[in-house]
This record gives C-alpha cells, sequence and structure tokens, in this order.
C-alpha cells in the first residue's frame, strides 16, 4: 500500500509512524475511533454472529468503525440500525478498549482501534433484529454470565462484556484512586 502525505501530497518513504522527506510534516500510526453497542433483554445480550472477516463466523455486538466527524456513540447507534435494524439511544458508558483489526494492511501495518462500548436502550423494547446479511448470518440472546467462547476481538470483546455484567449485577468497583 503506498502512502502519502496528507500535507503536501509527497510519497512517504517508509511505513508509519514516519515524517515526510518533502514538507516535514509527522505521520503517526494513530488507533481508529469505533463505537458498538450492548443491546440488554432480560439480562440477555445481543450478540450477532459475523458475515465477513475478520473473525467471519464468531458472536459480536454489533458496531464498526466512526465517520470522520463522527463520536463513537453516535458511531454505535448508526451501526446497531445498519447491522440489526434496531434504533436506540445510548444510556451509559462502558469504556474504550485497545485492540486491533484483522491482518495488517498490504504494507505490514496494523489496524490499531480505540473501541468504545456503550449500552444501548431501544426504542421499542420488544423488537427483534433485522439483519443485514453482509454484516451479520445470524442472531441470539446470551446470558451475561455464559456468553459463547468464539467471541470476536478478543482482546476487548469480552473484557467489555464483562464489566457490563459487572455494572448490571451491581458490583462494579471503581477506578483505584490514583496520584498522577
Amino acid at each position: 500500500m503506498r502512502r502519502f502525505c496528507w500535507r503536501c501530497g509527497a510519497r512517504l518513504a517508509t511505513s508509519l509512524p514516519t515524517r515526510c522527506e518533502h514538507c516535514g510534516e509527522a505521520h503517526y500510526l494513530n488507533p481508529r475511533p469505533c463505537g458498538e453497542s450492548v443491546v440488554l433483554r432480560e439480562g440477555r445480550v445481543l450478540l450477532l454472529r459475523r458475515a465477513h472477516q475478520p473473525d467471519l463466523g464468531a458472536w459480536d455486538v454489533p458496531g464498526g468503525f466512526c465517520e470522520a466527524d463522527e463520536h463513537p456513540m453516535h458511531a454505535a447507534e448508526r451501526e446497531l440500525a445498519e447491522e440489526a435494524g434496531l434504533t436506540g439511544r445510548a444510556s451509559w458508558y462502558v469504556g474504550t478498549w485497545m485492540d486491533v483489526y484483522g491482518a495488517p494492511e498490504a504494507d505490514g501495518t496494523p489496524i490499531h482501534t480505540a473501541v468504545s462500548v456503550y449500552v444501548i436502550e431501544l426504542e421499542d423494547p420488544t423488537a427483534g433484529p433485522v439483519l443485514q446479511r453482509d454484516e451479520a448470518s445470524e442472531s441470539g440472546w446470551f446470558d451475561l454470565n455464559a456468553l459463547p467462547e468464539n467471541l470476536a476481538f478478543p482482546a476487548h470483546t469480552g473484557l467489555a462484556l464483562r464489566a457490563v455484567a459487572e455494572i448490571v449485577a451491581g458490583t462494579a468497583r471503581p477506578l483505584p484512586d490514583r496520584t498522577w
């Protein structure tokens, strides 16, 4: 994959992070922001079976990459509507996890992500998912304490859902007091 300087358009000589040899602009390997939706119903969480790579066939919460000027919370709400045909609003911010999205790009650069997770309250709490088949092949409601083993993006999905389970159970603990 060829990369070009966003300031002057010159081709970058090395992979990220680097500095443009033509104009001196710094180019970083920044994470791409994402938003994910956790939809709960009677102690169960909605999971979708992924219909594409990465993690084809694994279970995941609805979510995806943010648009250019989109807040991760709004991306979570949008992705829920796109992938599962459900509309709702974020009611809880759970946290942000760092991860890597699939295989590296053609030049070997990994796709780092900053995944923000939100609990979403549905506009119609009785509505069922209507799947976008190129995104999800199946949906299911899983007990928060008995999740399937084949979760997509294991570096963050299980941790985020465990955090939600602790919040729901009332056993979540605040961050320890930190001295900066």
